[in-house]
């Protein structure tokens, strides 16, 4: 998820005309080590919502926007962890967004169900998103 970004810098140092009698310009080259950079931007969710369909099943949906510049997300999924009410996780369940493969600055859709069958009721639900 994270990639080498190499840095490098060139500067020219210019010394006074009295400096100079009898000798050229000067160049002095700068290199700037390496570095490893987290990459800038992220996907992010930006909007969800909660809802019970016709089969007693709750579900989230929403949208993904991958804000990464120049970099497409692969294989984005969001995660939904569901609590109780006493915040006891009750579920985790995760599902890939359409399409999951997400270029830079678009947007994705998403619909995370939590089949009600055998599970306690859900009170409240936390949302993370994963790619690669």
């Amino acid at each position: 998820m994270s990639s080498l970004q190499i840095l490098s810098a060139q500067a020219q140092e210019q010394a006074s005309p009295e400096d100079n009698e009898g000798k050229g310009q000067e160049h002095i080259e700068i290199q700037i080590p390496q570095q490893m950079e987290e990459p800038s931007g992220t996907v992010s969710i930006i909007s969800n919502s909660s809802y019970t369909d016709s089969s007693g099943n709750l579900r989230i949906d929403g949208e993904v926007y991958n804000e990464m510049p120049l970099k497409t997300a692969m294989d984005v999924q969001v995660i939904a962890t569901f609590y109780d009410t006493n915040g006891k996780v009750v579920r985790t369940t995760r599902a890939f967004t359409e399409p999951k493969d997400l270029p830079s600055g678009e947007n994705a859709t998403f619909d995370v169900p939590l089949y009600s069958a055998n599970i306690p009721q859900a009170n409240s639900y936390e949302l993370a998103v994963a790619w690669r």
